[in-house]
């Protein structure tokens, strides 16, 4: 169970699995099911956290049913923190669905490591689907 109790009445410690190899590492961070569960209801489907060694870019994440995190309506707008490459990936992905996406990162440029017309034209197709950028 990812769950431990602690000392303080109420209070649980949330321990995910982690996911790691040479490549970087990655876990949910919330997942609905998981939490509700332990009685946390929430309507908050899934977060994910991850982290890839220099030079790795990692590709789009897809799944069909009975695996998939389903969403049955999709949102009017989306927050995304975090530039990286899997916020890009997910900010694109509602963008092209229609979601008006903002991106929030603190960096000057996304994805600083790729080439510079990869970026300009990630760049291009985010402005072609309306996803805003912060920290720019």
């Amino acid at each position: 169970m990812p769950f431990h109790t602690t000392d303080i009445s109420g209070l649980l410690v949330y321990e995910p699995k982690l996911f790691e190899d040479s490549r970087g590492y990655f876990f949910e961070s919330y997942n609905e099911k998981v939490f509700k569960e332990q009685g946390i209801d929430l309507r908050f489907v899934q977060d994910n956290q991850s982290s890839s060694v220099y030079g790795v870019i990692r590709g789009l994440h897809y799944q069909l049913q009975p695996h998939a995190q389903t969403i049955n309506d999709l949102p009017i707008s989306l927050t995304i923190l975090g530039g990286g490459v899997i916020g890009c990936e997910y900010a694109c992905m509602f963008a092209a669905l229609g979601v008006g996406v903002t991106l929030v990162d603190a960096r000057s440029e996304i994805l600083p490591f790729l080439d510079a017309e990869i970026v300009a034209r990630l760049k291009a197709a985010m402005s072609k689907w309306q996803c805003n950028r912060t920290g720019e």
